[in-house]
């Protein structure tokens, strides 16, 4: 989270949209096309998807 690019809330509300993402059913890369926080924290830090 405070790594964020654009600072500590922008983090905490990148990994709330993380988990909103996961609650709704959608991929990280559909949520991130309409949560700008999460979108940037994917392109700093990408993500690991488990098989």
């Amino acid at each position: 989270m405070h790594g964020h690019p654009k600072g500590t809330r922008a983090g905490a509300m990148a990994t709330m949209q993380a988990i909103e993402a996961w609650s709704e059913g959608e991929t990280l890369e559909e949520k991130a096309k309409k949560a700008p926080e999460l979108r940037e924290a994917l392109e700093k830090w990408g993500y690991y998807k488990p098989k």
